[in-house]
């Protein structure tokens, strides 16, 4: 049996070894050389009705630097760096700005020196929000961050000594992810452009590409009407860097190949069409097939490099009671339904175990899987962080609560019992997950759980309140309460398969 186990468990490997190598000799050109149809219908998916080209018979070619200013002084600072390239090589770029760190180089009141050599060179200010994260996590308060933004923006436009007739014109969101409501928030102020990304971008967001890369990228990927994006910033300046070091080369190169390198309105002013998007689909569709996945995969992000939103708690003491008073009306729910319904499923057990520390260890092990892991899944994941419900609970909060408390009490039976059961049938032993967890009266105590931990979650803003009441309630169950004699009989466990 060992043996069998040993040899399948080789051609797993090998299988998926051989899928991988012809999988990148496959998506490689495709990577390094994407088709214009592919880069619309990624960007259809990131942002419906964004501007990702334009339709021109100039060779003009649109530069933006994201994520700046650089907050580096002197020598080193990246956007000087940038400024000062783009002067020799005659080009103009619009800087999409954090206005965060734009307001950590107004030193006492004074405008930062850099932000003011951008406009007063001629080169175009965009606005990039007021934080270094993805817009579409702001939820409702986009509108506001949008305002915001703009409004730090126009007081280096308004600038007397500067004499400037320039707007702000072009929205990029955070990360590139944006929503149908986002979209029409923009253009409710009558200021901006629908939000805008590219059709040219070397993936230098993630660093570490180097300058040769992006070079070589964007000379064999550019075409009239392209907008290309580049980066400021990063972490120790890493990628900004790495665009001033690109940038002689590329220029040179772009010149060469008969280029000129402008802003996006200098592009649009020239005549040229704005290339869009796809538009998003009906809405109860782009929620849940395209937003949801994207605030999912950011949440997921957010989780696991900046874990303090979802760990810590901002509740105030009215909201921890209401979470307390909340979790015994559930427990008095889950125990009336269980003990006392017309098909009795809670049974009081003696604990499993020899002493103290048997029962410690099963409180550890359930915390971890599943409560910790179910909660950080489904609420870390699946459900707005603290932050985004700062700017209230809306309807697609509403959705996400209701949906993943479905997507919960579903994964029992269709996925984790018969998991379970597998890998112990594999282990030579019989266990009841998947008939414990289709049980009626299960689904309705899961039910009961899940919506009341979601509930704990929004309402207290931290992750670890339904981690504890998960893992309290699970671990209570399994221990006095006969759910460890359901899952896993020792009838069944003592009998060998072929019994």
């Amino acid at each position: 049996m060992k043996l069998i186990k040993f040899f399948v468990i080789a051609g797993v490997l090998a299988i998926a070894g051989v899928a991988v190598f012809v999988g990148q000799l496959i998506i490689q050109p495709v990577i390094n050389n994407p088709p214009q149809s592919l880069v619309r219908n990624v960007i259809s998916f990131a942002c419906p009705g964004a501007v990702y080209a334009f339709k021109t018979n100039e060779n003009v070619v649109a530069l933006t630097i994201d994520d700046g200013p650089d907050q580096r002084y002197g020598g080193e600072n990246s956007t000087e760096k940038i400024l000062d390239t783009l002067k020799d090589k005659h080009a103009k770029a619009t800087f999409f700005i954090i206005t965060e760190k734009l307001k950590e180089r107004e030193r006492n009141g004074s405008p930062d020196s850099t932000t003011v050599r951008i406009v007063e060179e001629g080169h175009e200010l965009g606005n990039h929000l007021t934080r270094n994260e993805a817009s579409i996590l702001l939820g409702n308060r986009f509108s506001g961050n949008l305002r915001t933004a703009g409004m730090d923006l126009h007081k280096y436009l308004n600038n007397e000594d500067l004499n400037s007739d320039a707007k702000i014109r072009w929205v990029r969101p955070g990360v590139g992810w944006c929503t149908a409501k986002m979209q029409a928030d923009i253009a409710l102020t009558g200021e901006y452009e629908p939000a805008v990304l590219g059709s040219v971008w070397p993936y230098d967001t993630w660093g570490g590409v180097g300058p040769e890369y992006i070079t070589d990228f964007v000379t064999r990927n550019v075409h009239p009407g392209s907008i290309i994006i580049l980066h400021d910033g990063g972490k120790e300046g890493n990628r900004g860097d790495d665009t001033a070091k690109a940038l002689p080369i590329l220029l040179a190169s772009l010149t060469q190949e008969g280029y000129q390198v402008t802003t996006l309105s200098d592009l649009l002013e020239r005549g040229s069409e704005p290339l869009y998007s796809a538009e998003a689909p009906p809405a109860i569709i782009d929620i849940f097939l395209r937003e949801w996945p994207l605030y999912a995969f950011e949440r997921g992000r957010l989780l696991f490099t900046r874990p303090e939103k979802h760990l810590r708690a901002d509740g105030k003491l009215l909201q921890r009671v209401t979470v307390l008073l909340l979790w015994a009306i559930a427990s008095v729910l889950m125990v009336t339904i269980g003990r006392y319904g017309s098909s009795p499923f809670l049974t009081y057990q003696k604990p499993s175990g020899d002493n103290g520390l048997d029962r410690f260890k099963d409180l550890v092990r359930v915390f971890l899987i599943p409560a910790g892991i179910e909660e950080l899944v489904m609420r870390g994941l699946l459900l707005p962080s603290a932050f985004e419900l700062s700017g209230g609970l809306t309807a697609i909060y509403l959705n996400q609560f209701f949906v993943s408390t479905a997507i919960y009490v579903a994964y029992h039976p269709l996925f984790f019992g018969p998991l379970i059961d597998a890998g112990n049938i594999l282990r030579g032993k019989r266990t009841h997950f998947t008939k414990t967890f289709w049980h009626p009266t299960f689904l309705v105590l899961v039910t009961i759980l899940g919506a009341s931990c979601a509930l704990s979650y929004l309402i207290i803003g931290s992750i670890l309140a339904p981690i504890l009441f998960h893992g309290v309630v699970v671990w209570v169950w399994l221990t006095f309460l006969g759910g460890e004699s359901m899952l896993r009989p020792k009838s069944s466990l003592s009998k060998p398969l072929a019994a």
